[in-house]
C-alpha cells in the first residue's frame, strides 16, 4: 500500500469535499455558488518568518505580498506587519499582519513562544487550497512538513443572494 503525503491526502478530501457538496447544493436546490471561500491554516513547529531571526519580518512581509497573486486576487494596499511587544507580552511575541483585498483579505499572527502560525484566507473568487497550502509550507517550514499543517477550507456565505 502506498504511503500518501498530508497534503495528496488533503487533495483527495477536497475533492470528496466538493462532490459533496455538489450533491448537498443539488439536494438543496441551491443553484449559485457561494459569496466566497474561507481557508484556515494552523501550522506548528515553524522554521522561519516567527519573528525571532533578522529576516522573518521580509520572509511575512513577502508571503503577505505574493499570496494575492498566487490566488488570483488584487490587493487593495500594501500588507500591514506589526512586530508584538516581546517584552510587555512575551507569550505572544511575533508578528500580526494583514492584507486587504479588493476580494477580501488575509491575515497571518506568529507566535515566537510556541513556534506557531495561524491564517486566515478569504476571498470572494475561489482558488486552489492546496497551492496555498504548499505555498506556507514552503514559507514558514513547519519541521514536521505536511503533519504540522492543520487547515479548514469552507464556503462562505452559501445563501447569499448571487
Amino acid at each position: 500500500m502506498q504511503r500518501l503525503s498530508a497534503l495528496d491526502r488533503i487533495s483527495l478530501i477536497l475533492e470528496e469535499e466538493k462532490k459533496s457538496a455538489l450533491e448537498l447544493n443539488s439536494a438543496k436546490q441551491i443553484s449559485h455558488q457561494p459569496f466566497g471561500w474561507s481557508l484556515l491554516a494552523d501550522i506548528y513547529n515553524c522554521e522561519r518568518g516567527l519573528g525571532d531571526k533578522p529576516d522573518d519580518f521580509a520572509v511575512c512581509y513577502k508571503f503577505l505580498e505574493q499570496l494575492p497573486d498566487l490566488i488570483g486576487t488584487r490587493k487593495q494596499s500594501p500588507p500591514f506587519l506589526v512586530d508584538t511587544d516581546a517584552k510587555k507580552y512575551p507569550d505572544k511575541a511575533g508578528f500580526s499582519g494583514w492584507v486587504p483585498l479588493v476580494e477580501s483579505g488575509i491575515q497571518v499572527h506568529t507566535l515566537i513562544p510556541t513556534r506557531f502560525i495561524t491564517i486566515d484566507v478569504y476571498s470572494c473568487r475561489k482558488f486552489d487550497p492546496v497551492a496555498v497550502l504548499n505555498m506556507m509550507k514552503n514559507v514558514f517550514r513547519p519541521a514536521g512538513g505536511d503533519i504540522d499543517i492543520e487547515y479548514e477550507f469552507m464556503p462562505r456565505g452559501i445563501k447569499y443572494p448571487n
